[in-house]
């Protein structure tokens, strides 16, 4: 294995790019980091079970994994297999993950774009949050996804899963800079209700911070029409 080919294999499974990728003008995408940084690159997403882990060259390896659960409706059903550039270790046989898989350049191979264990402490709510982001999907007017992004979001700041409300509040955060035209007067109000009744401190302090950015963003660009900008 030449070293030219190691380096290539490194470059395509490093870390997605900070820009958002771009997406078909007629796709909307939910305007969070998830559905910018992640769902717009259309990855394949699933539950898998690894088969198989071959050493491939320094430090990479080719795995051949089994869908156990499709999650995206563009994987074809249960059972079907792919065969998956990662770095060696990462994968070990019999384990389960959630992953996002991108076609490798040629070759009908894979590369991991994202990748959960399932022996992570927060898998179930991870997962449970790819699902419902997912879902969002369904709806093909950008609008009325990003409303109902929104309304997920908040929603989930009333989960009593600490990890699901970490993780509402930095999508809002995400969200307010970007799409502030969603944090009208009246949600903000609302928010600030939410945080005040809430009995997790970091909600509180959280939804402050989210408001704050929503109506920095309002004065800043007062007039700006709704849309989607790419995280920075």
């Amino acid at each position: 294995m030449s070293v030219c080919v190691v380096l290539l294999l490194l470059a395509l499974q490093g870390a997605p790019s900070s820009r958002a990728p771009s997406a078909p003008a007629d796709l909307p995408f939910p305007p969070t980091r998830m559905g910018l940084e992640l769902l717009s690159q259309q990855p394949v997403v699933a539950e898998v079970e690894t088969v198989k882990v071959t050493p491939f060259g320094i430090g990479t390896a080719v795995v051949r994994m089994k869908v156990l659960t499709p999650l995206h409706p563009d994987v074809q059903a249960e059972g079907r297999e792919f065969t998956v550039f990662a770095y060696e270790g990462h994968f070990a046989e019999g384990s389960q993950d959630l992953v996002y898989l991108l076609p490798f350049r040629r070759g009908g191979r894979w590369r991991v774009l994202q990748r959960v264990d399932s022996r992570d402490a927060d898998y179930r709510a991870k997962l449970a949050m790819t699902r419902a982001t997912i879902a969002l999907l369904a709806e093909h007017d950008a609008q009325r996804q990003a409303e109902s992004t929104y309304r997920l979001l908040a929603n989930s700041l009333r989960s009593r899963d600490g990890w699901t409300r970490r993780y509402a509040l930095s999508e809002l955060r995400f969200m307010a800079a970007r799409r502030n035209d969603l944090f009208t007067a009246e949600r903000r109000a609302a928010l600030a209700t939410l945080g005040e009744a809430s009995p997790y401190p970091e909600v509180g302090a959280g939804v402050v911070t989210v408001t704050a950015i929503a109506e920095s963003a309002s004065r800043s660009v007062p007039s700006r029409a709704p849309q989607e900008s790419p995280p920075p």
